[in-house]
């Protein structure tokens, strides 16, 4: 795995693997200069695992370093030594770690699992060792439990908010702060990956094909469902029911065969399908270079286009 930071210094943690022999993973913090200078090393570490499902992620302030293990346990480091003294070891869920990701602020680490649960914790409740309670295991703030199979996709939006994407193919976006759930699509097939860029969602799925989400279209159009419905229960409610109502003139008439899935691009207009992969797509990620913007995508074939 390999993950950036958001900090000036650049930043980032690379996840080797089996670099020695078997059992032996050893990861390394290093911040990279240029194509040609030879990348700093700030921190490396022996895992505690052999199989870090969850990767490992560097915080946004840069300080501390986390992975998540086929254990359901979850590690944190602290970076600022060369050293990396391990902060804390917890028990985040009771089947394997799959995904984790900060919120916007820093402040929040969210953790998906095999069991289908996305759980929310203070980080300053994960680092502080001064507590009494510093040695016992932290219970997460909130638990989400609206996905039905593993969690494969964890991403911060901006505005404190969070997306999860899961194999049954169930995309949410979720407010942190109130725990409400802004955005709940389904989509037709289980979802491996996921992007975001400029109030889009890119979804890698294991059927091949990339479904982008317009999530403010898609908060438009739930707007207009909702007030359509307003409207159809005013309408209904008056004696004659012949008058148009000022909802209906806004929103429009709701029409019987709505669906909130967004299962095709007929009649959606906040969603566009890519294909292309012919294998189940494992990474998603955005390319900006200049007024240029490139998708870039893998499958399990080691595949990319």
């Amino acid at each position: 795995s390999f993950s950036a930071s958001n900090s000036g210094a650049q930043p980032a943690i690379a996840y080797g693997g089996n670099s020695v022999k078997k059992g032996d993973n050893n990861a390394m913090l290093i911040s990279i200069r240029s194509a040609t200078a030879s990348p700093i090393l700030h921190w490396r570490c022996r895992l505690p695992e052999t199989e870090m499902t969850a990767g490992l992620i560097v915080s946004p302030c840069g300080y501390y370093i986390v992975g998540g293990g086929a254990s359901g346990s979850c590690y944190i480091w602290s970076s600022v030594s060369l050293s990396g003294r391990l902060l804390r070891t917890f028990k985040a869920h009771y089947r394997s770690c799959t995904c984790m990701t900060f919120s916007d602020c820093g402040k929040y680490l969210a953790t998906g699992s095999a069991d289908g649960m996305v759980h929310l914790f203070s980080l300053m409740d994960l680092v502080d060792m001064t507590s009494p309670n510093s040695k016992r295991n932290v219970s997460p703030m909130h638990t989400f439990s609206i996905h039905h199979f593993p969690v494969t996709s964890l991403i911060r939006l901006p505005s404190g908010r969070m997306a999860s994407a899961a194999e049954d193919g169930q995309v949410i976006v979720v407010e942190l702060f109130s725990q409400l759930v802004l955005l709940n699509i389904q989509l037709p097939h289980g979802i491996k990956c996921m992007a975001h860029y400029d109030g889009r969602l890119f979804l890698g799925s294991i059927q091949g094909t990339i479904y982008s989400v317009d999530t403010n279209a898609y908060a438009m159009r739930q707007t207009e469902k909702q007030g359509a419905i307003f409207a159809k229960r005013r309408r209904q409610e008056q004696q004659n029911g012949l008058t148009t109502t000022i909802e209906e003139t806004v929103f429009g008439m709701k029409s019987s065969n709505e669906t909130s899935n967004a299962v095709n691009n007929t009649g959606v207009a906040y969603q566009t399908d890519w294909v292309g992969h012919d294998h189940p797509v494992t990474s998603v990620a955005l390319l900006t270079q200049g007024n240029q913007k490139l998708m870039i995508s893998g499958d399990e074939l080691g595949q990319v286009r």
